[in-house]
């Protein structure tokens, strides 16, 4: 692993990144929410962009391109789009979650060169305007909107899982491997 092109965080089962807004039945944890708690952890990777110098109009489904690799036979990456505004408040847009296995009889996914993650973060219509900042979150993580990740053999059916231990999750940084696809209109 090209420690100067990636990123990596540790997801611990028994702490998971909680969520904080997003998509949710509950009426006191759902929608747009400020994000400063979850951007404060040590298993969230986040990404802000430059000031908009003009209003960057989005509107559409919204991927995430990684590259990944884990120290886990079973791990979740969560994509969340963020905006920032003027003041530097966080709120979230939308999100996304893949799952990936490790195939039989490997103990990690990924290895020293990583797999591509496709990971659909769902529809959003936002305009970032000038001076406000697209801010990206990568993680393992929205708990109790999805169910944590045990970290466990992808074999064994989840009702008969317990806890793992805590993984290394690896993100390559670079372009060419991990990308924000956003739809902007012109």
């Amino acid at each position: 692993v090209d420690a100067a092109r990636t990123l990596s965080y540790v997801y611990v089962p028994s702490a998971p990144t909680p969520a904080h807004g997003g998509a949710s039945f509950n009426p006191f944890n759902s929608g747009s929410h400020w994000q400063h708690s979850i951007e404060r952890r040590a298993d969230v990777l986040v990404f802000t962009s430059a000031p908009m110098a003009t209003t960057l109009a989005v509107a559409g489904r919204v991927t995430l391109k990684l590259r990944a690799a884990a120290a886990a036979r079973s791990i979740d990456l969560l994509g969340r789009l963020c905006l920032v505004s003027r003041r530097g408040v966080s709120i979230n847009l939308c999100e996304g979650k893949v799952r990936l296995q490790a195939a039989p009889g490997e103990s990690a996914i990924g290895g020293d060169d990583g797999v591509d993650v496709l990971i659909e973060m769902g529809s959003v219509a936002v305009d970032f305007e000038a001076g406000t900042r697209i801010r990206l979150h990568v993680c393992s993580a929205a708990h109790p909107r999805w169910m944590r990740n045990l970290c466990g053999d992808p074999q064994v059916p989840l009702a008969y899982q317990t806890c793992g231990d805590a993984a290394k999750v690896t993100v390559w940084t670079d372009n060419s491997r991990s990308q924000l696809v956003l739809p902007v209109v012109q």
